[in-house]
């Protein structure tokens, strides 16, 4: 009985939303992609979305894709999508909002959608995929790969899965990019394969501020302070690698909102005339032309170490356990050296956000431990 009024509340509220977000008129679009995420989660994404829209341009269709506002301009770059919508996290927060936010979805209608947003999904994300009147909706499910509470499984399983054409099982043994690539094959009935984004794009890009060469990167920062490797450990990583190599320059990169603990790093370090603080100083473009030109990139697991990869950078990524398999080690980043101690609660996916001391295993990496493989991946380099 419990099960049945928590399936009823949810087909009313559907239904209301469905109501509230109805247009007389709908933009055709062949497909309908859902990635309303950080810059990081979207390069995973990036390769999979060029294959789909070669087959859906193919046929003379249109590839429409739903992301978040700070990706809007970054997204219409791009040849493989026609149509982009921008999305802000916080119109997603109170049903007024919502309803706005999904009336620009609505207003396409698409004959397939995917929906991309897989780790972590949530109702918000359920009700995007599912407003839009596709003939055919494809999800990436993690509910039983990854610890999830009862509430958001019950969610689900009542209402939401029963409505898609494909729930894709995620597989715990392989990364993101090879379970979404197993996503895309589904919806689009063709060959889709994990791989790098196309870097034509990326090695046209010019910087605007020039740093000496030669350089690396350190990027303390991450979507979530919590997520981040303690600033003292960055600071004494730097200091180490000053004396090891005294020639190269050390860039502190991210956005606005690392600039904090860029800060606190650049005072914890003894040789500061060797740092060049460029932390919330740079657009995206010239983050991608600075990376692009750095010797090796070290920090955290966040969207630098995914820009790394395609320009075939050296980079070592500070990620821990929590989500581990679903992010690092990536095969596909040749490169890619990521620290992590193996501990019983690992793959937590973030459970441990509200404990008081959470994400320990992302502490528990030490500075030798980074120190050391750096050096010995950097022995024989021409510096």
């Amino acid at each position: 009985m419990k099960d049945f009024l928590f399936w009823l509340k949810q087909t009313i509220k559907f239904c209301l939303m469905k109501l509230l977000t109805f247009h007389f008129r709908k933009v055709r679009t062949g497909v309908l992609l859902i990635r309303h995420d950080n810059l990081g989660d979207f390069l995973i994404s990036l390769p999979v979305f060029e294959q789909i829209a070669e087959y859906v341009h193919a046929e003379n269709k249109s590839v429409t894709i739903a992301v978040t506002d700070s990706m809007e301009s970054f997204c219409r770059e791009f040849s493989c999508f026609d149509n982009v919508i921008a999305l802000s996290h916080a119109s997603l927060s109170t049903f007024l909002n919502r309803v706005s936010a999904y009336r620009k979805i609505t207003s396409f209608l698409p004959e397939k959608t995917i929906l991309f947003n897989a780790l972590g999904r949530s109702g918000e994300y359920d009700y995007m995929a599912l407003l839009p009147r596709s003939r055919e909706c494809y999800v990436l499910e993690t509910m039983d790969s990854w610890p999830v509470s009862s509430v958001n499984r019950k969610f689900r399983n009542l209402f939401f899965n029963r409505k898609y054409t494909a729930v894709v099982p995620y597989d715990v043994t392989q990364t993101l990019a090879f379970n979404e690539a197993a996503l895309a094959q589904c919806a689009m009935k063709r060959v889709i394969t994990p791989r790098l984004a196309n870097s034509c794009y990326f090695y046209s890009l010019s910087p605007l501020k020039e740093v000496t060469a030669p350089f690396y990167i350190v990027v303390p920062g991450a979507s979530d302070e919590k997520r981040q490797w303690p600033a003292e450990n960055y600071a004494s990583l730097i200091d180490r690698l000053s004396s090891e190599f005294p020639a190269l320059t050390v860039v502190l990169a991210g956005s606005s909102k690392d600039k904090e603990i860029a800060d606190l790093v650049s005072i914890k370090c003894h040789n500061k005339a060797k740092i060049v603080n460029l932390c919330g100083k740079t657009s995206l473009k010239e983050l991608f032309a600075l990376i692009r030109k750095a010797v090796f990139l070290v920090g955290n697991c966040t969207a630098p170490r995914h820009i790394a990869p395609l320009f075939d950078i050296l980079s070592f990524s500070i990620g821990g356990a929590w989500h581990l398999g679903a992010y690092g080690p990536n095969p596909l980043y040749k490169k890619d050296h990521y620290f992590y101690v193996d501990v019983p609660c690992k793959r937590c996916m973030g459970k441990c956000y509200s404990n008081a001391q959470p994400f320990v295993c992302l502490k528990l990496v030490t500075v030798s431990q980074v120190f050391e493989k750096i050096v010995k991946e950097m022995k024989g380099e021409i510096i």
